[in-house]
Formats: C-alpha cells, sequence, structure tokens
C-alpha cells in the first residue's frame, strides 16, 4: 500500500509504508530509478535496496531522502 504519491513532469512515484519506491511514466533519463531508459504504464520498483522516508519529484528527475538523512536522486542530472 503507498503510503505518499508524488509527480514529476511526466512521471510519478509512490512510497509504500515499508519506505519502497515505485516509479512510473516516462522515463527518457531514468527518471523512475529502475535502471532503464523504458517508459512504464505500471508501477516498477526503483532499482538498489535504500528505503525512503520521503520522496520529491521533479520535472525529469526523482530523488528520496532515507531515514538516515541521505539523498539520492535519479534521472536528469544538468
Amino acid at each position: 500500500m503507498a503510503s505518499t504519491l508524488v509527480s514529476g513532469g511526466y512521471h510519478n512515484c509512490a512510497l509504500t509504508n515499508a519506505g519502497r519506491a515505485y516509479c512510473w511514466g516516462y522515463n527518457v533519463y531514468g527518471q523512475l530509478g529502475d535502471g532503464t531508459t523504458t517508459d512504464h504504464d505500471f508501477p516498477a520498483p526503483v532499482a538498489g535496496s535504500e528505503t525512503f522516508k520521503s520522496l520529491a519529484g521533479g520535472s525529469m528527475m526523482t530523488c528520496g531522502l532515507t531515514a538516515a538523512g541521505a539523498a539520492w536522486c535519479w534521472g536528469w542530472n544538468a
């Protein structure tokens, strides 16, 4: 079950109660965080084993903040 939903330019990400992030939508810059640039119509898990306490969606990127305070971002970084 999702506890948080954030939107970017043409993508969305959800954060589960367990802290796992799932993203879907446009992915040309890797903003879904699954290690590909393939668009997804349905939620796909963000790669890696990190869990997050919050997410933020940007135009073509997404960031997550871990419980330890580390920031992780994926997608367009120009």
